[in-house]
């Protein structure tokens, strides 16, 4: 009964996300990819992660498997949209690479250190820890990461930073976009040298590059004609690939349990089937879900403090029934993520008018 009601709670959470779903024309329509559109996406990426980090903080037993490995998947979304909007701004705007990373870092480098900074908070007050100097400095500036799903961030950084200098060398669109797709795949495969399993989450954000350099007209015709065909390819690399990473890896010998270059293989496969499946999928549906488009407007504020939410429900509030857990520690999240969001938005708004009375 225990089980029923939590696959009711994170069902009915996925209905409101898609809910309502507009199927168009493929022949007709021409802004499969357009930021409206990546905004609805980005919303149920957004809230995937959240309840895939609740799932596995919660023990992922039982329902909570399924929703516990797809945290792989909405990041890969999160770096396919953020490839595709990037490109796609370069392609536009003729001067969208001035002072790129002056603009650019801060958006994410400013939230990221006041979150972080609220984090040492957190730890001090719920677990009792006690930071040195040093230890205060590295993990608000996130050189150590006081919240592990930070990492994210860290990628982001490198990936803007790579897009920036690869900007410098090469000025072709096309070219460049086939450049940094194999620079992404090659820091895919470093990172997988060096051991860093998270790191190797990367590759969605080539695929955004080259996505937004394909004429939309060549992917139109190809899902006029082989829709079902992709589709179902796409589908069901994704479903065995997924099944492998939840469920049949731990049944079989431990040398194929323990293999980090197959489990990287099957991840990469999964990660990436499920990404090319929502491209796919988004050239003939499009989801209209109030709740996606506000938690796509907020989803980066949602990421950074959903760990906070958690925390405080299990260690603060010491919630230990599980459906309870997960319904309030979601809501949570999304709270603290608008709030932050409004806080940084009146920040902003005040510089602004600062800024305009000092040169008016």
């Amino acid at each position: 009964m225990h089980q029923l009601i939590l696959g009711v709670i994170i069902g009915i959470v996925f209905i409101v996300m898609l809910v309502p779903v507009n199927k168009i024309d493929i022949n007709k329509y021409d802004e499969y990819f357009s930021k409206s559109n990546l905004n609805y996406i980005r919303g149920i990426a957004c809230i995937i992660v959240v309840l895939s980090h609740i799932s596995i903080q919660l023990g992922g037993e039982g329902v909570l498997i399924a929703s516990s490995n797809l945290g792989p998947m909405a990041v890969g979304v999160f770096f396919l949209c953020s490839g595709y909007g990037l490109m796609s701004s370069k392609m536009m705007k003729d001067n969208y690479m001035d002072r790129f990373l002056l603009k650019r870092l801060p958006k994410v480098l400013i939230p990221f250190w006041i979150v972080n900074i609220i984090f040492l908070i957190e730890q001090s007050l719920l677990f009792g820890k006690i930071f040195s100097i040093d230890e205060i400095i590295q993990y608000t500036l996130g050189i150590k990461l006081i919240c592990g799903y930070a990492w994210y961030i860290q990628c982001l950084v490198i990936l803007y930073l790579v897009f920036y200098i690869t900007n410098k060398f090469i000025q072709d669109n096309r070219l460049f976009s086939i450049i940094l797709f194999f620079e992404v795949a090659g820091l895919k495969i470093l990172f997988f040298i060096a051991g860093n399993k998270l790191f190797g989450e990367i590759l969605p954000f080539g695929i955004g590059i080259l996505l937004a350099c394909i004429p939309k007209d060549k992917i139109k015709d190809l899902a006029a004609k082989y829709y079902k065909l992709f589709f179902c390819v796409l589908f069901f690399l994704y479903m065995i690939t997924y099944l492998y990473m939840s469920i049949i890896k731990w049944h079989i010998s431990s040398f194929f349990m323990n293999s980090f270059l197959i489990d990287d293989i099957m991840l990469t496969l999964c990660q990436n089937s499920f990404v090319l499946l929502v491209i796919w999928i988004m050239m003939k549906y499009q989801v209209r879900s109030r709740a996606s488009k506000f938690i796509g407007g907020i989803s980066y504020e949602v990421y950074l403090l959903h760990q906070i939410a958690i925390d405080c429900v299990i260690t603060w509030l010491g919630i230990e029934e599980k459906t309870l857990c997960l319904f309030i520690s979601l809501v949570g999240a999304i709270f603290l993520g608008g709030i932050f969001y409004m806080f940084k938005k009146k920040v902003i708004q005040l510089v602004v008018e600062r800024k305009t009375r000092r040169f008016s």
